[in-house]
């Protein structure tokens, strides 16, 4: 008779170590939906920027005509003196905002991969662990 609960208690710790294991893939699958999440939110942080940089240009070109346009309907050479000025530092302050906008799409780039990438680890190591505990 002690033969059977000793198969039973067996029978129990094979089934214990089985939903450790079970458990541990749910975690993993867990972190890699959240990573992938980490990875879609990332990008569209990223498309934001390039949407504010399309607008930087838009706004940039449209500053540039009107300086040209009003110099060269009031009679201005539009290629030296202070219309020139104007349109030499509009376009290194626009190119200096989007400098930082191209540092700003990297960073954030790298932010989101690599919270992306600290997820799947944790992931994996959930998995580690739970066949550890079968074994």
């Amino acid at each position: 008779m002690s033969w059977f609960w000793a198969g039973l208690s067996a029978g129990f710790t094979v089934m214990q170590g089985y939903n450790q294991m079970q458990q541990g893939k749910a975690i993993e699958n867990y972190y890699t939906a959240s990573a992938a999440f980490a990875e879609f939110e990332g990008k569209n942080k990223v498309l934001d920027i390039k949407k504010d940089v399309v607008y930087a240009l838009t706004d940039l070109k449209e500053k540039l005509a009107t300086i040209r346009a009003r110099g060269a309907a009031g009679g201005l050479n539009i290629f030296e003196g202070t219309i020139f000025n104007n349109l030499v530092e509009l376009r290194e302050n626009v190119g200096e905002d989007l400098r930082l906008e191209t540092l700003r799409e990297i960073i954030t780039t790298e932010v989101y991969k690599n919270k992306a990438d600290t997820l799947r680890a944790a992931g994996a190591y959930a998995a580690a662990q739970g066949k550890f505990g079968f074994y």
